[in-house]
């Protein structure tokens, strides 16, 4: 995928993992990545779901979606959510209060970065 080879943007390297994009590329066409990302974006409810859970503190909860959140995001090179899925486990662990309007606004606006950023990249329109 020559839109994500030898990317030098610094927020390129924050949010995508260049070794995993380039794995996916190669066994899956190009459109096809393009797609299950798109997918990720657009049909993924992980985020959504992470959000409830955090409003309504259900702590199994939160833990599961993180970790079903890490997953799904890592399969496709997105690793913008690792520091932050990090953050919310060890607060849980720790039984320590979460800012959760910060952790909620952080969500959405790593969701929103990542696919704006990946949009560019692709020249896709929406």
């Amino acid at each position: 995928m020559k839109t994500f080879q030898s990317n030098n943007d610094e927020n390129y390297r924050k949010l995508w993992d260049e070794e995993r994009v380039q794995s996916c590329c190669k066994v899956l066409t190009e459109e096809t990545y393009k797609k299950i990302v798109l997918d990720f974006f657009e049909k993924n409810n992980r985020i959504d779901r992470l959000i409830e859970a955090i409003n309504s503190e259900q702590t199994k909860l939160i833990l599961k979606e993180c970790h079903s959140l890490r997953g799904a995001s890592s399969m496709i090179g997105l690793i913008a959510f690792d520091d932050l899925i990090d953050t919310i486990e060890q607060s849980i662990k720790k039984q320590s209060q979460l800012n959760k309007i910060k952790i909620i606004n952080m969500l959405n606006d790593l969701l929103r970065d990542a696919q704006n950023h990946f949009l560019k990249l692709t020249e896709i329109k929406e």
